[in-house]
């Protein structure tokens, strides 16, 4: 695809977004006193101007509607001496008003009025009239309305109590710990030539961590979670062991400083964006960012101060060792309309690796719902521009490429299943795009808590000089268990004998044929949060054209197993 065809699809969703733009709904500072699963039945022992609201399946009783937090924190603070538990939130001011009723009765009322729908009108209709509360599951309903609910003063829910899990009780500690036992297995049969040895290994792998979250003030948290990893990597008749202490991550961060515009974030994160196809690493960072705001930023500088851990063939977050990187991150976001967004990234990365690699990133995201599709129907797109320079010895050309991904989410009105298609391309030949290393295409974005990589887990390439087509579908089984079945299409941009930043399972092309192949992934995948989650993940990748005369077998396959138990 050409620069102009590449400046018409961005065109296109510039104008595409315009369209949708709505007005922001106000918001305001509240004090959330209570939340249960249960119903809440307001006593005498609470304030009088409290009021009850339904959001995401969750009772809340919450006091005041206040335009600045100064107001709100003189609220609260009268407030917490009394009710331990109470938090600052940020919400929508029509809540409050007297005529509003939460979802729960809303959904009751509407049920009612279903109900006496005129004997005529039944008669008249060939089939009934659909109204929006039939098509829609209520609390699912409800879920989508409220996307833009602003979080609570709560840790992230990996780092909530069992209690507050288990949502017998909404206790908040200030001391929780959870220890993990973590077996991983996977194996691959890759490609094989005359003169070369079949492409084969497996690996064992078997992690034992402690997360712990310490909130040392209701302004700064302390977070680590630290690793002994023991593992074995065998590969072509090569075996190697080793047992590790790895830190995952370790940081102070801090909340609702400057109102929230501008809080800090200092040590060792996981950082990532939502389809991890900018970044997605554990690195050595300084984090400033805001919280609670339809425009949001962050800015992340850093490096990586030891080696990561890389074992070839495994769910590792990342395939290059980021040791010394340097990275400088920007990322904007604006929620212009309900869940619909515009993101900038702005990405620096300098390696001191062979590679030798300095490269700048500017890229765009437009990610929302159609508005006709009663939030069913996703689409997101994806634009990138590189430019820079790697080893003259490895490219002797000047990085200067471009990327875009763009796709389409349907999710089905029972809210089980779930279809989708996208289509990725990285410019190649002089003009060759190339991903931060800091990146590796693995999310759950697609189907909530199933992480897998999104191109393909046997192939597993990054985008360059590349094309992928992609076709998912996905069964959700009792908001807990999850199959998802992927099937992938590859072609090269220009036809090259060199394939940068793929596989390790495959051989390199003819440089005759774009035709890399197509691979179907079949994944499982089950969730109980902080208790236990388990992935398993079987790919084949049936090669293409472009391995003629230069392989005697093109096909190959990659299994995984990996447990994860929480106590």
């Amino acid at each position: 695809m050409s620069t102009k065809g590449f400046g018409y699809i961005l065109f296109f969703f510039i104008v595409f977004q315009s369209s949708l733009f709505a007005k922001d709904l106000p918001t305001c500072y509240s004090v959330q006193l209570l939340s249960s699963k249960k119903k809440i039945i307001p006593t005498k022992k609470y304030p009088s101007t409290s009021k009850v609201f339904f959001i995401h399946g969750i009772y809340t009783l919450r006091d005041g509607c206040f335009d600045s937090m100064k107001e709100a924190k003189k609220h609260y603070k009268k407030l917490k001496k009394q009710f331990k538990n109470s938090i600052l939130v940020s919400t929508y001011k029509f809540r409050f008003k007297k005529d509003y009723l939460h979802s729960e009765n809303k959904l009751t009322l509407d049920a009612k009025n279903m109900q006496q729908r005129s004997s005529a009108e039944k008669k008249c209709l060939k089939k009934p009239q659909q109204y929006p509360w039939e098509l829609i599951h209520s609390k699912e309903l409800q879920s989508v309305i409220d996307t833009n609910e602003f979080k609570t003063f709560t840790p992230p829910k990996i780092f909530q109590d069992k209690g507050e899990y288990t949502q017998k009780n909404f206790k908040v500690s200030n001391n929780i710990f959870y220890f993990y036992i973590n077996p991983y297995v996977a194996f691959y049969q890759g490609q094989e030539s005359t003169d070369k040895p079949k492409l084969q290994g497996d690996i064992e792998k078997i992690t034992l961590g402690m997360q712990w979250l310490y909130r040392i003030n209701p302004y700064w948290n302390f977070y680590t979670d630290t690793r002994l990893i023991s593992y074995r990597n065998y590969k072509n008749s090569l075996e190697k062991k080793d047992f590790v202490l790895d830190i995952k991550e370790l940081y102070l961060q801090s909340d609702l400083l400057f109102q929230n515009q501008a809080n800090l974030l200092i040590g060792r994160k996981n950082i990532y964006d939502s389809r991890s196809w900018y970044y997605h690493a554990p690195l050595d960072t300084l984090k400033i960012f805001n919280k609670h705001d339809l425009f949001l930023y962050e800015l992340y500088a850093g490096t990586r101060l030891n080696s990561n851990i890389v074992i070839e063939g495994t769910s590792s977050s990342n395939k290059h060792n980021l040791k010394n990187i340097k990275f400088v991150i920007a990322h904007l976001s604006y929620e212009y309309f309900k869940a619909n967004k515009t993101e900038f990234f702005g990405i620096y990365e300098n390696t001191d690796t062979i590679e030798q690699r300095e490269l700048y990133w500017l890229g765009l995201r437009f990610i929302g719902y159609l508005p006709f599709s009663q939030y069913n129907l996703q689409y997101w797109l994806d634009l990138s521009k590189v430019q820079g320079d790697i080893n003259k010895e490895i490219f002797p050309n000047d990085i200067d490429g471009y990327a875009y991904d763009i796709g389409f989410k349907y999710t089905f009105n029972s809210l089980s299943d779930m279809v989708a298609f996208s289509y990725a391309y990285g410019s190649g030949g002089n003009k060759l795009y190339t991903q931060p290393y800091l990146t590796n295409n693995k999310s759950d974005f697609l189907q909530r808590h199933l992480y897998f990589r999104h191109y393909g887990s046997f192939l597993d390439p990054e985008l360059s000089n590349m094309k992928i087509a992609s076709l998912y579908y996905s069964h959700l089984f009792q908001n807990k268990q999850s199959f998802l079945i992927a099937l992938h299409n590859y072609k090269q941009d220009t036809a090259s004998y060199i394939q940068y930043f793929t596989s390790r399972f495959t051989l390199q092309p003819n440089g005759k044929s774009t035709d890399i192949g197509n691979e179907i992934d079949c994944i499982y995948g089950i969730y109980y949060q902080k208790e236990y989650d388990l992935r398993t993940i079987f790919s084949y990748f049936f090669g293409g054209n472009a391995f003629d005369t230069v392989t005697t077998k093109k096909d190959g396959l990659y299994g995984q197993i990996n447990f994860r138990y929480f106590w």
